[in-house]
């Protein structure tokens, strides 16, 4: 016989199956348990009992015996990971499941229904102690120890999972609900560095900043016609799916099973609060930094090379050619192509294939095969070395010839690592779970920072803060800034215009801030934000003024980095310093305790040649090139009514 929880009005019965012992009994003092049946008390559910409650474990072999239409699920707080069941039609809360329960055991709360004589079962611990005041601690006594809980007979489920009813009913959490306080399993002490999620926690769906624009953002031209695009423009360089993305107006867009199976290989990664670094600048303020230096390939781009190659694969794309500047994105695309078998060709700059040669040596150990760009292997690239043969080459140039690849060879496609909408999409990954990790930190950031070459990093950290303030949901007001070099200062010093994104004019017309496709910026060792403009989300976020951007020079940002490194115990990659730089920047100019958020995109551990540089004096800044800067915007097309 099943022992089984009925709502207050009856109308819900749910069992709990293989027999009717449970396997444990505690009693629990946290804020949690308290104010979510306080909550659903003041919903109309019955009273709530004193603390410490009773709770009583089963195992999560459950059955819906009546009522079903009638169940939801909600969580008391963004942050908290307690989920519970209750009875929508009478606010019961019927029982919960928190992530230490592994998935093998459900709680429910004698009181709210529970058909059985749970005094007769053994009380094995009291938890949660801290969330008590020092009188109802003294009332209640010492704490007794906490026993084992009880084997439970393992065997194929009867019924279903609390897991599987959540996935079918979904979660609500509502919003502004008061709590007396943060749970003592949430607190951290006054030393804690790291803030980590469960796979849990990897996010079901992507956010689309689109849906909450309060302006539409220009739409990409024909550059023969000079009118918008449509699907079919597009389709020799992309699958249907990321065409769909580019254009969507969804808030929410699903993360496929598939995509999220490969994203739990380091998914989710890391919030860090750089105590070290805050100590050595002398600062009152907070720094935390969201690292993604985790993945496979020590940079965020796996986030989108993943789902771009999933979608590909399921277009019967032959292969997939691409660009890549320090070699980040060529890696991630060479990753995600050996997970999905789909070939990748990469077309990397030539001064940073140059620079990082192991880079290259990564992205061929995943089957990837690697050029110099500007390469004999296109008509663009031969032309250009034509012209130039000691060319540096640029992403533009490196764009054009991956381009030209894709569209010339039946089933091969193009995929791009920045700028486009659908990637940015992809990288909201970031952003969304740094939200949930500084919730349990405590913490909601006053100046969001993250580097810019054409967006996607610092896209995905921001654009879920920047949405939430959109809607009116944002805790408080928020600077985001963000930080470019200042020898390629798309943001700071480009024309807002309409202008190709690539050297040969291949591509669409965007409208984003722009230095002229034919710019060919100076060979910093940040070869990943050497690119002539921005992404055009970014850049009419800024004409909004909804962000800011400031240019840093090389050396600054470096010496950063190397102070992040000695300080952090990380090496960040020549790119992430110019966060690090943006940080410390705004870390020194910030009031005490005001919190200061920025994206560590990736390691710098294939960069040792630009370290060594450094750290050898050999580093030079570069001037920003006005003149040439001033030829390649003379070159950018005329667009009646725009440019």
């Amino acid at each position: 016989m099943a022992a089984s929880v009925t709502c207050k009005c009856q109308a819900v019965v749910v069992k709990f199956l293989q027999g009717r012992k449970p396997v444990n009994r505690l009693h629990c003092s946290c804020y949690d348990c308290v104010d979510a049946l306080v909550f659903a008390a003041g919903k109309g559910g019955p009273a709530a009992p004193e603390r410490p409650l009773d709770l009583v474990y089963f195992r999560n072999d459950l059955q819906v015996a009546q009522g079903e239409d009638n169940i939801g699920f909600f969580k008391l707080k963004e942050g908290y990971p307690t989920t519970r069941m209750y009875a929508t039609c009478c606010w019961t809360v019927l029982a919960g499941d928190h992530p230490n329960y592994q998935q093998k055991r459900v709680v429910s709360y004698p009181g709210s229904g529970l058909t059985m004589d749970y005094d007769t079962i053994e009380l094995r611990g009291r938890v949660n102690d801290q969330d008590l005041t020092p009188e109802e601690r003294a009332a209640l006594g010492d704490p007794f120890p906490r026993q084992p809980i009880e084997p439970f007979e393992v065997g194929p489920l009867q019924g279903t999972t609390f897991q599987a009813l959540v996935e079918k009913h979904g979660i609500w959490i509502p919003g502004g609900v008061p709590v007396r306080g943060t749970p003592g399993w949430l607190q951290q002490d006054s030393e804690t560095t790291k803030y980590f999620l469960s796979e849990k926690d990897i996010p079901t769906h992507w956010y689309n900043i689109q849906a909450d624009l309060p302006v539409p953002v220009p739409p990409p031209l024909h550059p023969g016609t000079q009118q918008p695009i449509g699907p079919t423009d597009l389709a020799p360089l992309f699958p249907m799916a990321l065409i769909e993305q580019e254009v969507s107006q969804e808030r929410y867009i699903e993360i496929p099973k598939e995509v999220r199976d490969v994203y739990r290989i380091w998914r989710p990664s890391p919030l860090f609060r750089a105590r070290r670094l805050e100590k050595a600048l002398g600062v009152k303020s907070k720094i935390f930094y969201k690292y993604e230096g985790v993945s496979p390939s020590g940079s965020h781009k796996p986030n989108t090379s993943v789902p771009q190659a999933f979608y590909n694969k399921q277009a019967g794309t032959k292969k997939l050619c691409t660009e890549t500047g320090a070699g980040q994105w060529g890696c991630s695309l060479a990753f995600a192509g050996k997970v999905f078998d789909v070939p990748v060709e990469v077309f990397q700059v030539k001064v940073s294939y140059n620079q990082k040669p192991y880079r290259r040596a990564m992205m061929e150990t995943w089957g990837a095969t690697c050029y110099a760009s500007p390469s004999q292997e296109t008509e663009v690239g031969k032309q250009i070395l034509e012209k130039d043969p000691d060319c540096p080459g640029s992403l533009g140039i490196a764009i054009s010839e991956a381009c030209e690849r894709a569209a010339t060879v039946e089933d091969n496609k193009y995929a791009l690592g920045s700028v486009l909408n659908h990637v940015l999409l992809h990288q909201t990954v970031t952003g969304i779970e740094a939200m949930k990790q500084m919730e349990m930190a405590g913490e909601y950031p006053d100046v969001l920072v993250g580097c810019t070459g054409g967006g996607s990093n610092f896209g995905g950290l921001c654009f879920p803060y920047i949405g939430a303030k959109l809607r009116g949901e944002a805790k408080k007001a928020i600077r985001v800034v963000a930080v470019e070099p200042a020898s390629c200062p798309s943001l700071t010093k480009g024309k807002y215009a309409y202008d190709f994104g690539d050297t040969a004019q291949k591509t669409p017309l965007v409208k984003s801030h722009t230095l002229g496709h034919t710019f060919m910026p100076p060979p910093t060792h940040s070869g990943g934000l050497r690119y002539h403009a921005m992404a055009p989300l970014i850049s009419h976020l800024k004409e909004l003024g909804e962000l800011e951007a400031e240019a840093i020079p090389q050396l600054e940002c470096f010496q950063a980095g190397s102070l992040f490194a000695a300080t952090e115990g990380i090496v960040p990659a020549p790119e992430a310093n110019h966060a690090v730089a943006g940080a410390i920047r705004a870390a020194k100019a910030a009031k005490d305790g005001e919190v200061v958020l920025f994206n560590l995109c990736g390691h710098g551990h294939f960069d040792m040649a630009a370290w060594t540089s450094y750290n050898e004096g050999k580093l030079t800044d570069y001037d920003f090139p006005e003149a040439e800067v001033a030829m390649a915007l003379a070159g950018i097309p005329l667009v009646e009514g725009q440019n």
